[in-house]
């Protein structure tokens, strides 16, 4: 009995609920939770950026009722730059999420590390991708507002990237047309140095230098000058990209642009999920200036 009554303890400690005025939220999701994750919504077409139709695309969620004054949102997936954790579809509930709250949405996929990624082709999908996304907005006059990033984990990453640095790491075409409102980490892994230490499977396809190319000045965020805000968003029991991450990037930047909030209780895993009410924070800080 002792042990039945102590494996209930330890049930509820796992998963904890918080009312916020008529919405119970619920935290503690794993990585099973998370890999279960997918959209509601079909997508109103999908675009190609490059030649690898299988990794190189975004699928464009539009609203009932646009408002061109709302910047348009980018998803950027994590799965720890590894295609064995998928990360596309498990991105569907902030893609709904957005879209219900009235956001032009493009979930973007792009090529994992284990599978011809790393650098520099999925930094050149990312930017290839941002391109495309921008053509879209003004071809078919869906925002004039710029472009919200949000990225998880590893898609924290390249969202945080892409919001930084200059010609050094991007083309004149790229910081000319891409118009980034904001950069939204979530649970994201700032310092490539850590990598290994945030994702040990990375290990399985050339570590941290696969992900980072020879020249960490141009693909590691926390040494590279952020062009827009950047906020990000952690999780209190996040123990894949703990708080200690966003604190350490906003000494480093040392910048008025750049904020974070820890969530009591929350997983790497809660940060994707609506129920956690992770999502209600990030969209909020987003509203802010």
């Amino acid at each position: 009995m002792n042990r039945l009554i102590f494996t209930f303890l330890a049930f509820l400690s796992s998963v904890v609920s918080v009312n916020a005025g008529d919405e119970t939220y619920v935290k503690g999701a794993r990585l099973d939770d998370y890999m279960r994750l997918q959209s509601k919504n079909s997508p109103h077409a999908r675009y190609y950026y490059g030649e690898d139709k299988g990794n190189n695309f975004l699928d464009l969620y539009v609203p009932a009722e646009i408002d061109e004054k709302k910047s348009a949102v980018v998803v950027i997936h994590g799965g720890c730059w590894d295609s064995e954790y998928e990360g596309f579809a498990q991105a569907g509930d902030v893609v709904d999420y957005f879209l219900g709250k009235g956001y032009v949405v493009f979930n973007l996929e792009y090529t994992a590390a284990d599978i011809g990624g790393g650098y520099p082709k999925t930094y050149d999908d990312v930017s290839n991708a941002l391109l495309k996304v921008s053509s879209v907005l003004e071809d078919k006059k869906l925002s004039n507002s710029g472009i919200s990033l949000i990225g998880h984990s590893a898609g924290g990453h390249l969202a945080v990237w892409a919001a930084s640095g200059g010609t050094e790491s991007h083309t004149e075409e790229y910081l000319e047309k891409v118009k980034i409102k904001q950069a939204v980490g979530l649970g994201a892994i700032l310092d490539l140095g850590l990598a290994e230490e945030a994702c040990p499977n990375i290990a399985r396809f050339g570590g941290v230098g696969r992900i980072a190319g020879a020249n960490m000045a141009l693909t590691s965020p926390i040494l590279m000058g952020n062009n827009s805000p950047v906020k990000l968003v952690n999780g209190s029991k996040d123990s894949i990209a703990p708080p200690k991450y966003a604190e350490a990037y906003s000494r480093k930047r040392n910048s008025g642009s750049v904020s974070y909030r820890v969530v009591p209780d929350a997983t790497h895993y809660d940060l994707m999920t609506s129920k956690s009410g992770v999502l209600d924070i990030v969209l909020d800080m987003m509203r802010s200036k």
